[in-house]
């Protein structure tokens, strides 16, 4: 599914430690992390579908501890890659509401991708025989 990105023929190894983090796939030579941003769906909504407020999200300690652990890992590791997945067909991934520590984040991510870490996308859509690969491109947040 994802020769493009990382190849065919590597072995793949699960929840891998490095640093204080347990990234999720080391990949040949490659660190592989997967997040799902969930926070908002970047879709129009209708006008029909009730819809509660958005409360800025805070909890990105996780997530900027991992990408840091990613652009070290260049010092010894070939590549670094951050795959964003959606269940849905995602133009490209754009913040719309900043969460509440959103200059940090960005910081992180800003220098994560200056040290070399790849930042990937992955649309999904959802069948009644399961869960099928749309399409996966590099980009820039």
């Amino acid at each position: 599914g994802f020769k493009d990105m990382i190849g065919i023929g590597q072995e793949v190894q699960r929840e891998k430690f490095l640093g204080s983090s347990k990234l999720d796939f080391l990949v040949g030579n490659t660190y592989l992390e997967v997040k799902t941003p969930l926070q908002q769906l970047q879709i129009t909504v209708p006008d029909h579908v009730k819809t509660k407020k958005y409360t800025p999200f805070s909890s990105t300690d996780r997530f900027v501890r991992h990408i840091t652990e990613l652009a070290d890992s260049l010092e010894s590791h070939q590549r670094a890659i951050l795959l964003c997945c959606f269940i849905y067909d995602n133009p490209g991934f754009e913040v719309i509401e900043r969460s509440t520590n959103y200059e940090q984040v960005k910081a992180a991510v800003d220098d994560a991708q200056n040290r070399g870490v790849e930042i990937w996308q992955a649309n999904f859509c959802l069948t009644p025989e399961g869960v099928a690969l749309d399409k996966y491109f590099k980009t820039n947040v």
